[in-house]
């Protein structure tokens, strides 16, 4: 319920409850004070599911004409080439504003579905690897434009879905190339890494993609492993470089290992490579309540690890479970996200977004 919505039904039930205390009408028609305080909730439950009904078929709405615009999304991505000049944006209206997007408010909040991935990722970048940090690229001998060493920022982006993230990563990812030009970031290297990254884009892990209009003078580049995680970080020297920031969108967390099954996924053993190896994390997720599963999981003491027990309704209580050390310390506290989706998910069941909420932590606290 929203808080303007509550504020309405606080007031209405303070004047009901001044009117019954001075005699007023309803006193008249309920004399027992609890006869008129079952009224009253009665009432209060009618406006409440009024309002619930309300936004949910909002949200139907809303989600039907996403979908039917989804075919086309991609081509519906404004000019953001203006965003090269701009140092910050702050939000949709913002950026709607800067690319003069003239498209209307349904195309709009369709095409935020699709952009909250690289705006979540521009911000995340921007607050967690300034430019100043940045050092300026090197050219390697031979001189050969292949062999440019540059030394810009690797960021590793966990649970990467070839059916999500990767449909159209190319026109996705595009405004980043502006969000984050060549003049601040030399070279962006997005390691995209998950069991659902499929066998067609995992194809093109050995040939990193160039993401822009121009690619042979784009600084974003995109390579893709279909691996879990800690595995990844398990394995050859090579794919042991620590990056420079990890990025799990929607990672869905809060259910730890409760997908081993399906498809071996484990999210206690990539929890424990992040905090072993103390790197910047960034978590998002579609709802507030949804992100606090996620904080709840991985910020006590000990952190659930193993199979849960299905019949148990909360983290505490998988009987099944064994420990690790948690103890996270976080950069960002839960907050919503400026560039988190427009598109209600999951309409009919939990109310939320992609990417609406996020966290960033790092390592333990000592």
């Amino acid at each position: 319920m929203q808080r303007s919505n509550s504020d309405r039904i606080r007031l209405w039930q303070e004047a009901k409850i001044k009117d019954w205390k001075n005699g007023g009408k309803l006193r008249g028609r309920f004399p027992q004070r609890k006869a008129f305080e079952r009224w009253m909730q009665g009432q209060i439950q009618k406006a409440i599911s009024k309002t619930q009904d309300a936004t949910l078929n909002a949200a139907i709405k809303a989600r039907k004409a996403r979908d039917l615009l989804w075919p086309k999304i991609h081509t519906l991505i404004p000019d953001t080439s203006g965003l090269a000049q701009i140092k910050d944006v702050t939000s949709w209206s913002k950026f709607f504003q800067i690319t003069d997007c003239k498209l209307g408010a349904n195309e709009r909040r369709a095409l935020t579905d699709m952009l909250t991935w690289p705006l979540t990722l521009f911000k995340a970048i921007q607050r967690f690897c300034p430019s100043e940090s940045i050092a300026k690229p090197m050219e390697a001998k031979g001189g050969s434009e292949d062999k440019i060493m540059s030394q810009g920022i690797e960021v590793h982006i966990l649970g990467f879905s070839a059916s999500v993230e990767g449909e159209r990563f190319k026109d996705a990812f595009r405004p980043l190339c502006d969000l984050l030009p060549v003049s601040r970031y030399p070279r962006v290297e997005l390691v995209c890494i998950g069991p659902e990254v499929g066998n067609k884009l995992a194809a093109k892990k050995c040939n990193p993609v160039r993401i822009g209009e121009d690619i042979h003078s784009s600084n974003i580049w995109m390579r893709f492993e279909n691996r879990l995680y800690h595995k990844s970080m398990c394995g050859t020297k090579a794919n042991k470089t620590k990056p420079d920031l990890v990025v799990a969108f929607n990672s869905g967390m809060w259910c730890v290992d409760a997908r081993r099954r399906i498809d071996g996924s484990a999210w206690s053993d990539t929890l424990e490579i992040l905090l072993d190896n103390n790197l910047t994390t960034v978590i998002t997720a579609r709802s507030e309540k949804e992100l606090s599963s996620c904080v709840r999981v991985f910020s006590f003491s000990q952190i659930l690890k193993g199979e849960p027990d299905y019949s148990k309704r909360t983290f505490s209580e998988y009987s099944s479970s064994q420990l690790m050390e948690g103890n996270v310390r976080f950069l960002m506290e839960p907050v919503k996200n400026s560039f988190g989706s427009l598109v209600p998910s999951h309409a009919q069941t939990e109310p939320g977004a992609r990417n609406r909420m996020w966290a960033a932590f790092k390592g333990r606290k000592k």
